[in-house]
């Protein structure tokens, strides 16, 4: 019987769920990428759907750093908006947090910078289900300075050429689908 790794599961669900294409080509995770959402307990695990009542308030977001001395940034984004089939104004930044300390392998915004303020999932309704996907980037510089992002306008938001001006690595992801049915 063939050894299945983890690496495996991760490459096969974002394979299925069409996420293989927004990420570079040599992404190859390193650490799991867990995320809970506080009130409700639930638990995003590669492509389950998520309530988007349920998504609303900041998620708990850990993982094993690969080097405690190093810094982290987390995104949230939204390549579906406002549809799957109409992207025209995905990716969406629904997340950024930066200078995350590798000492604690949590994502906690009193320890880091947050550089965009949470929002929940707010798919439009008939949209179909949409994918949110969290990305961990390793810095290669301890307490980067970002430059500031529009708050105001999270759409069109280019997360490959933000990792790249930034020199961020992508170690690591997860995702869930919500969906607005009403």
């Amino acid at each position: 019987m063939p050894l299945v790794t983890n690496e495996m599961n991760i490459q096969s669900a974002f394979n299925k769920a069409g996420i293989t294409e927004l990420l570079p080509r040599d992404f190859n995770p390193q650490v799991m990428v867990q995320v809970q959402y506080p009130g409700s307990g639930d638990e995003v695990a590669m492509g389950n759907t998520l309530e988007i009542g349920k998504t609303q308030e900041v998620p708990r977001v850990m993982f094993i750093p690969t080097d405690d001395n190093t810094q982290y940034t987390l995104l949230l984004v939204d390549p579906d908006a406002p549809s799957k089939s109409d992207p025209k104004f995905g990716p969406y930044r629904h997340w950024v947090v930066g200078n995350i300390p590798g000492s604690t392998g949590l994502v906690e915004t009193n320890t880091a910078n947050e550089l965009t303020p949470y929002m929940g999932p707010a798919p439009p309704p008939g949209s179909g289900p949409h994918r949110y996907i969290f990305l961990l980037y390793r810095q290669t510089r301890e307490q980067h300075s970002f430059t500031p992002l529009n708050v105001q306008d999270r759409s069109k938001f280019s997360f490959s050429n933000f990792a790249q001006e930034n020199q961020l690595e992508l170690i690591g992801a997860n995702f869930f689908y919500a969906e607005r049915k009403e």
